[in-house]
């Protein structure tokens, strides 16, 4: 990503709200709750194998739903003290800039 994108991005959410749903990903929220759902019906079954799937396939969604909500604390907590320190006025004119060197992958 150049920097002329990355102050784009900077802008978009200089006044965000940070949505949890964005940080649990929403786009793969209905699959997260699915895999869960399968997961808690495996534990319920009588087959060892199957309780020991349904707790794999639940562990994972925790774990997934807990790191989500650990970056969505930090980011929200943080960005209030960004916003504060960046000088916006610079990151406008960066975005603005249009980028003028082709990105090629370096040499080796």
């Amino acid at each position: 990503m150049d920097i002329s994108t990355y102050c784009r991005v900077l802008l978009r959410h200089r006044n965000a709200n940070f949505a949890l749903l964005t940080y649990l990903g929403a786009k793969w929220l209905l699959l997260k709750i699915g895999i869960t759902a399968v997961g808690v019906y495996f534990l319920i079954q009588q087959d060892a194998a199957l309780k020991v799937f349904g707790g794999v396939m639940v562990g994972y969604a925790a774990g997934a739903a807990i790191a989500g909500i650990r970056s969505w604390l930090r980011e929200r907590t943080g960005w209030r003290y960004v916003k504060q320190v960046v000088n916006w006025q610079r990151v406008e004119e960066l975005a603005k800039e249009k980028k003028t060197e082709q990105s090629t992958p370096k040499d080796a």
